[in-house]
């Protein structure tokens, strides 16, 4: 017992000596830096599936995942303010598919993930450990898919050592700039987008990619360049007059954020527009930015209906490129049939499954958990 626990000692602090930027680090990154020394390595717990597929399946699906966007700032869904004019100008084409009633599986990024990207649920408590759920990753892989992991969040700290579990199962895996930065980050996720043009050039066959967003996470005006500063606290003066200031200047710094996302979304699309390519984009979870209450901002008020509607009611969206359209006219036709049913993104996994024509998993069907009718 006492050499393991030494060995764990020993590993961790050997990492934290080789890969810790110590003007970037605080007392609580080093704990959770030395605790995933003990966190499971999903690799092993593959569960190897036996897989019934369709013949042909897109062969690009994209899982581009935000961080804290509320869907009571997007314009996509009728926020006052132009927040989304790329993606709006997609689904007036007829580019883009609206879903209108989506909610993120709870308010904060670890439990959402494990809920998208293998089906894990809290209320499953003690019975099942995570780690122990099928996860999206080893399926895609199974049907045919080389899948690719590309983020702007950290891979180890407080918020993101699970998080990284996933990208170690991965094919690939690329993260722009310091892996331990957390919510210092200081790079925009414009910086993913040679990373994406890297990984697409080199790639052959299907191929499955999961890209993580900075997004909206706090503190907004660190998400965006200078050259995004669009909104200011005059711009809310007529529609936030409760609100100070100071607090209208910072609203103005989430909608910035959440408008240079739309751009960076909007440009991570086309890379797959000439392609067979399926883009599905959603966020993690929203936020409560002064919805309940002018002196709260956070993931949301416990009991509070506003404030959890404001986390959990999140943008949903769907591109399907040209060709993917030409090639399967029935998904485009069930992706349109499904818009305005109620959304939970623990279906999400589903969903990816469904499209990339996965009929069953072990001879058991999950088609009816798509989102997809």
């Amino acid at each position: 017992m006492l050499s393991g626990l030494f060995l764990i000692i020993y590993i961790s602090f050997s990492f934290v000596m080789t890969y810790v930027n110590w003007e970037r680090i605080n007392t609580l990154q080093i704990f959770w830096i030395f605790k995933e020394a003990v966190l499971p390595d999903l690799n092993a717990y593959r569960q190897n599936p036996e897989l019934l597929l369709e013949e042909d399946a897109p062969e690009n699906i994209v899982l581009i995942v935000g961080e804290s966007f509320s869907r009571s700032n997007s314009s996509l869904y009728g926020y006052e303010k132009n927040t989304n004019p790329m993606l709006h100008e997609l689904e007036k084409n007829g580019e883009l598919s609206v879903f209108k009633d989506v909610d993120s599986y709870t308010t904060t990024t670890i439990p959402s993930f494990k809920a998208m990207m293998m089906g894990y649920k809290n209320e499953y408590a003690d019975s099942v450990e995570w780690y122990e759920c099928l996860t999206l990753i080893e399926v895609m892989q199974k049907a045919g898919y080389t899948v690719h992991w590309l983020s702007n969040q950290s891979k180890h700290g407080i918020c993101d050592n699970e998080i990284g579990l996933f990208a170690d199962m991965c094919d690939e895996q690329a993260f722009v700039g310091d892996k331990i930065a957390g919510m210092k980050r200081t790079t925009y996720d414009g910086e993913l987008l040679p990373l994406i043009d890297k990984s697409v050039s080199k790639a052959r066959g299907k191929n499955f990619y999961v890209v993580h967003l900075m997004g909206s996470h706090s503190k907004f005006d660190a998400r965006y360049p200078d050259s995004y500063s669009f909104f200011t606290a005059e711009d809310y003066e007529g529609s936030h007059p409760h609100l100070s200031s100071d607090k209208r200047q910072l609203l103005s710094t989430y909608d910035n954020s959440i408008r240079y996302n739309d751009r960076i979304v909007y440009d991570m699309i086309n890379r797959f527009s000439g392609k067979d390519a399926v883009v599905i984009y959603l966020s993690d979870h929203g936020i409560d930015v002064f919805a309940s209450d002018e002196d709260y901002i956070g993931h949301a008020i416990k009991n509070d209906p506003v404030s959890m509607h404001a986390a959990r009611k999140i943008p949903f969206v769907i591109y399907t490129s040209g060709l993917c359209k030409e090639k399967y006219p029935q998904l485009q036709r069930r992706i349109e049939n499904s818009l305005d049913n109620h959304i939970v993104t623990d279906k999400l996994m589903y969903t990816i499954m469904d499209i990339a024509g996965v009929l069953t998993v072990n001879s058991v069907s999950y088609r009816k958990e798509s989102i997809l009718e």
